[in-house]
Order: C-alpha cells, then structure tokens, then sequence
C-alpha cells in the first residue's frame, strides 16, 4: 500500500493498530515518531550552509537556531584553512 497523504497514513495506522479507542491519538504518535525520526536521521537535504564575517579580536560566533550539529567548520582564506574540533578541556587550555 502506498501512502501519499497525511490522511493515508492516518488511515494506514488506524488499520494497523486495529483499536478504535486510540484513533484520537494518531496525529500524536506521528508527531512522536516524527520527532524521534528527526533526533536519529542526517540527511543531506537537513544540511544547511551559514556564513559569517569574521571581526578581529571576536572569538565567539552565535550558531543558527536550527543547529543540531557540526560537520565542517572552516575559514574562507586562500587556502581555505579547516577547524578541528578541540574538547572544551583544550580549548580553555589554548
């Protein structure tokens, strides 16, 4: 069975769980199982790109609020120059 819509997987639970009771708690367990989908999965297409101006003498630099986590840091020089992760211990230590 292909689902397509929203109302086809409704649907499609409703006949899986095979309960009546429970039909009002549907969109609950595909909110629910599309919050756990979102903690586990990395996708390509949850990638995104951000860039920032450097300002001399600013170490710290604000994340996007979506940020779940790091996968390439770099500085735009020529060469462009990649950032290592460091743990906090090192970096207070550098």
């Amino acid at each position: 069975m292909a689902i397509g819509t929203y109302t086809e997987l409704k649907t499609a639970v409703a006949n899986w769980l095979d309960r009546d009771d429970l039909t009002d708690r549907i969109p609950e367990f595909i909110s629910l199982a599309e919050a756990r989908f979102n903690r586990i999965l990395r996708l390509r297409s949850m990638e995104t790109k951000q860039t920032a101006s450097t300002v001399a003498a600013q170490r710290n630099y604000a994340l996007p609020t979506n940020y779940i986590q790091m996968r390439n840091f770099q500085l735009n020089t020529d060469p462009i120059t990649i950032l290592s992760y460091v743990t906090p211990e090192i970096f207070d230590r550098l």
